[in-house]
């Protein structure tokens, strides 16, 4: 059996399946009474045959002797203990025992062949074993839809901020219902902003505490976050100014109210965040029931993160914050938020980051990933994150074949072969897993094409065989994974090939069948969408081969460092408007020059330009496109639609017609940038002539 032992301490032990019965009985106290009738009724109904569970009866040389309780002063968040055919399982409180009692019941059903469990995930504890051992984490958050059943939740031991965050993130406004009253919203020069809130405003703390006293007065321990909404706006009225704000920081309000309500509620636990004007620590320490939220997402997903400066200047602020309070949570990132259908074999590089994070002194931390959108394996990532934050020394590999194998019955031996070698290319490689990239990032850092395309083909085979759940989940997977084929072939480098596009298409189509599979990515992703964008793509790309094709263009100006190849523009390959990482040539420069050989174009031709339009990305039509050579008057120009009235995320043929050249001089066009956003950038995917 594969486990992945989370204990800090251990002793060995002999089997514990070879009884004939178990029986379960309470340690004496109220919280073992409890229990110990939770796992005789609960391992009840998973053997569906009399006699093996029994209850309250004495040990004997036939039985194993269960004995369950709680403990609120015990050393360790849980422990088990052994002793020839008695079984001690106890913790330190009702959250851990529930977890652990399953822990149990997942390990009995897979060597007792007895007790059926094949919805619980695998064990992480070897309960042959004797052993104690503590959360790595006190909040172990995955924001995924394989941890959206909050009655799996407790079984692994994570948590949902859907679930278990009375207010979070850049919620705050939803209290006010509708708009944010003008009592409660930033003042700015003296102008009230609805975009930002007064941390001093009375209006806004009694929103709040009627908030907690409705919906939480009679639970303890619920989370609340208050953060300002998502921009640098900061509130200078005469309350923040005198609590300290300036026009940069936030923090001093924010404090001041996060600790008005930690002392109103101190059975709650309060947060602010380490973010844009909340980013440095106060001056003074916070409640004990109070504590910060820090992002780790500037620092790179890749093996030796460590050494980067992003890690460094992360390590100052934590410990700028430790200053003034113990308790610090990491939100930290687990996906490729521009594509949720090509794996992301991210579980060796998470593991290192977590240990990282635990040597920090960091307790608790938020995996925020693609929420209720499907992700390709993302069960068992899900899984397995699960396990390494209740203790990152767990084996990624281990957790994962032991996952991959209960789950996937038929198909575990080809799914744990494949995903591991995917797992250690990552691990061997520099490469870094990008929070926004796209396919040729993949294949920089583990994806190797012929290899991918094999693996596809023995498991679309394999999967014939496969019944019920397995099948069920194979076809969503094979159903993804059609889009990171048809991702490789839209590459310049891809094989492109119109067939076989067609087939993934309709492969793909299949995603209507699946109620989270939607979205390929984070934001402007519906798959509709982009199945229809191909199929318009495939019309574009067969269109007939002009002059251009594959003339080897040369550059006359700076080209930005990840857009370098200028091949694809004279590739016959177009790219999608809603995908700036994929065949588009992207510059940042104020004048983009790129240089025709000499005869490659004649007086008369008519140049079209194919340009991208995506405001939100910072990437507008240019201002101006000029044809001309090298101390000749201009032969052409043309302007494009206006950068701020052209449609978002929409492609743009712009023609201009070649006057006189000189065959033997080169041409050059001429691209300047548009002037209506300082960081403004270009986006071209080809040229063609007619």
């Amino acid at each position: 059996m594969l486990f992945a032992s989370c204990s800090r301490t251990k002793t060995q032990a002999g089997s514990l399946y070879a009884y004939d019965s178990y029986c379960v009985v309470s340690d004496g106290t109220d919280g073992g009474e409890r229990w110990a009738e939770y796992l005789y009724n609960h391992l009840n109904r998973r053997t569906g045959r009399t006699g093996i569970i029994r209850q309250g009866e004495p040990a004997g040389k036939n039985n194993l002797h269960i004995v369950v309780g709680t403990d609120p002063d015990a050393a360790h968040a849980y422990a088990i203990d052994r002793h020839n055919n008695r079984l001690t399982l106890t913790t330190r409180d009702n959250e851990a025992m529930l977890w652990l009692l399953y822990q149990f019941m997942a390990a009995a059903a897979h060597d007792d062949n007895r007790i059926s469990a094949p919805d619980l995930p695998p064990a992480m504890l070897n309960m042959n074993e004797a052993q104690a051992g503590d959360f790595a984490f006190e909040y172990r958050g995955l924001y995924t839809p394989s941890n959206a059943d909050n009655e799996l939740m407790p079984i692994t031991a994570s948590h949902n901020p859907d679930y278990d965050w009375g207010l979070w993130g850049h919620n705050l406004h939803k209290l006010f219902g509708g708009e944010v009253p003008q009592d409660a919203q930033a003042q700015v020069k003296g102008k009230h902003l609805a975009d930002q809130f007064c941390f001093s405003s009375e209006r806004l703390y009694r929103t709040i505490e009627q908030f907690i006293l409705d919906e939480f007065s009679e639970k303890e321990g619920t989370r609340f976050m208050l953060m300002p909404q998502d921009n640098d706006i900061v509130c200078t009225c005469l309350a923040c100014t005198r609590a300290g704000n300036t026009p940069k920081t936030a923090t001093p309000a924010v404090t001041r109210l996060l600790e008005r309500l930690a002392q109103r509620f101190p059975q709650h636990l309060f947060f602010t965040s380490s973010y844009l004007t909340t980013l440095n620590a106060p001056a003074s320490p916070l409640p004990a029931n109070a504590g910060v939220m820090i992002s780790a997402m500037d620092i790179p997903l890749k093996a030796d993160f460590r050494k980067s400066p992003q890690a460094r200047r992360f390590k100052k602020l934590l410990e700028q914050w430790k200053k003034v309070t113990a308790r610090i949570y990491v939100w930290d990132y687990m996906r490729n938020f521009d594509d949720y259908l090509t794996p992301y074999p991210c579980l060796g590089l998470m593991k290192d980051r977590m240990r990282h994070l635990r040597s920090l002194g960091v307790k608790g931390i938020f995996l925020n990933g693609s929420g209720n959108d499907y992700t390709s394996m993302d069960d068992v990532q899900t899984y397995v994150l699960s396990c390494l934050l209740v203790n990152p020394d767990c084996s990624t590999d281990s957790c994962a074949a032991h996952y991959l194998q209960h789950f996937y019955p038929v198909t575990g031996e080809i799914l744990t072969e494949h995903y591991l070698d995917w797992e250690a290319e990552v691990r061997r490689g520099k490469a870094t897993l990008p929070f926004y990239g796209g396919i040729g990032d993949a294949v920089e850092a583990w994806l190797d094409e012929e290899k991918f395309t094999d693996f596809i083909g023995e498991l679309d085979r394999k999967s014939k065989k496969a019944k019920d759940e397995e099948r069920t989940r194979l076809n969503r997977l094979l159903t993804a994974l059609q889009f990171t084929r048809l991702e490789l072939m839209r590459r310049p480098q891809g094989k492109y090939d119109t067939r076989q596009a067609t087939d993934c298409l309709e492969l793909l189509e299949g995603h209507e069948a699946f109620d989270n599979m939607q979205h390929y990515r984070e934001a402007n992703g519906r798959l509709d969408i982009y199945i229809d964008g191909w199929r318009k793509l495939m019309a574009e790309n067969a269109t007939p081969a002009d002059k251009l094709n594959q003339v080897q263009l040369a550059a006359g100006s700076k080209l930005d460092r990840r857009y370098t190849d200028l091949n694809l523009l004279t590739d016959g390959k177009y790219a999608l408007p809603t995908d700036y990482h994929t065949g588009w040539l992207i510059n940042s420069a104020k004048q983009l020059v790129l240089e025709v050989p000499a005869g490659s174009l004649q007086s008369g031709d008519l140049l079209e330009f194919s340009l991208l339009s995506a405001p939100r990305w910072r990437i507008l039509l240019p201002a101006h496109i000029e044809i001309g050579q090298k101390g000749e008057q201009p032969a052409g120009s043309v302007t494009p639609p206006a950068a701020e009235t052209a449609a978002p995320f929409t492609k743009y043929k712009v023609k201009c017609k070649v006057g006189k050249l000189k065959p033997e001089l080169p041409v050059q066009i001429r691209i300047t940038q548009s002037g209506t956003h300082k960081r403004a950038t270009l986006a071209m995917d080809e040229i063609d002539v007619f």
